[in-house]
């Protein structure tokens, strides 16, 4: 994603490869997908318009975006408060995707999964006595 200079709107986003393909698989084998994103002073809208602008708003749903800094098990555990009352799913079946090892030591720490790319989250999902990739 691609921010102005002013940090407030958001230019460009790009899909990286193979993001389509598991939000697809996830979606056919009936898996609620979700964002949990730090939008900073881009407003939620914005976010909210750039998905759908690239495509990947269908696959996500609306009661599953959480927005805030990845830098405390806090905001990993409102993730999964609403992942649980939307779909009724244990915490041991939600994965948490993303590239930063650093978010994705802190969301292990809240006691998720963890995947540094949507390809490898299939398989993370699926492991069930694994702690992630």
């Amino acid at each position: 994603m691609r921010i102005d200079r002013a940090g407030t709107a958001i230019e460009d986003m790009v899909v990286l490869p193979g993001v389509v393909d598991a939000l697809e698989r996830f979606r056919d084998a009936g898996v609620a997908q979700g964002t949990l994103s730090n939008p900073g002073p881009v407003p939620t809208a914005a976010v909210d318009a750039a998905l759908d602008e690239c495509g990947l708003a269908p696959f996500l749903d609306p009661r599953l975006r959480v927005w805030g800094r990845k830098d405390s098990a806090a905001i990993f555990h409102r993730a999964m408060d609403a992942a649980g009352t939307v779909t009724r799913a244990a915490r041991s079946r939600m994965v948490f995707v993303g590239e930063d090892a650093t978010e994705r030591s802190v969301a292990r720490s809240a006691g998720l999964r963890v995947s540094p790319s949507p390809g490898l989250a299939v398989r993370a999902l699926l492991a069930p006595d694994r702690r992630g990739c």
